[in-house]
This record gives structure tokens, sequence and C-alpha cells, in this order.
């Protein structure tokens, strides 16, 4: 939900983007031992951040690579 507004203006100004959530408040079907995010809220974080940079790490300009313009 939060990620609503970025997804509207880069789509608007034709830039891309992309979001990795952390962690959802909503996981789970409601009870109280079903949303956890206090425990794993660290872990989701440091996972996070693990997929961020392997994801960079893969882009072209980040490998050495040059990027062929469109």
């Amino acid at each position: 939900m939060e990620s609503a507004a970025v997804a509207l203006i880069s789509h608007q100004q034709n830039i891309p983007f992309i979001v990795i959530p952390a962690l959802s408040d909503l996981a789970g079907d409601g009870s109280e031992i079903s949303n956890e995010a206090d425990i794993f809220g660290s872990l989701a974080a440091v996972n996070s951040v693990d997929v961020l940079v392997k994801f960079v790490g893969l882009l072209p300009q980040y490998r050495g690579s040059k990027v062929q313009s469109e």
C-alpha cells in the first residue's frame, strides 16, 4: 500500500521501479499468534537487504557491462 504512490508517479513518468517489501503487518488469519512482526521484523529487514543487494548486483550497469539504450 505504501508503494502505491511510488508506482503511480513512476508509471506516469515512465520510470522503472521495483518494490521489495520486508514485512506485511497483515500476515496470518488475524489471531494474536499469527502476526509476529515484532519477533521476525529484524530477520525480514535483513532478508530484504540481502535480496536488494543481490538484485542490484545483477543489473548490467553495476557489473561493469554497458547498458544498451532503447
